[in-house]
């Protein structure tokens, strides 16, 4: 049964995809300048939709930055900002001690 569901339009139409809880939902979307990357995935510990968006290179061109990494619902985790540092705080993920927020 499909749990997950994607649309892409472009200058040929419309398409759509579904994703079921086991098998998720990868998706890239890319210029000449860099490519956006979107994985949608089911966590069965937590029965959490989870989502992890980052800006990628793409035919050499762009950079890994990663945008976001949290549940679909929104952020309960803290956001990851650009070079992959905390998005509050700055500080590389590794080091931060934000407090986490519990919605």
């Amino acid at each position: 049964m499909a749990h997950f569901y994607a649309t892409l339009r472009s200058r040929q139409g419309e398409a759509s995809r579904l994703g079921t809880k086991a098998s998720g939902m990868d998706a890239t979307v890319a210029s000449w300048q860099g490519a956006v990357s979107v994985r949608l995935w089911h966590d069965s510990a937590t029965d959490t939709d989870m989502a992890d968006v980052s800006l990628i290179p793409w035919n050499g061109a762009g950079n890994n930055v990663p945008l976001y990494a949290g549940p679909v619902a929104g952020a309960k985790l803290r956001t990851i900002g650009a070079e992959g540092r905390c998005g509050d705080c700055n500080a590389s993920l590794s080091l931060c001690r934000c407090a986490r927020v519990e919605g």
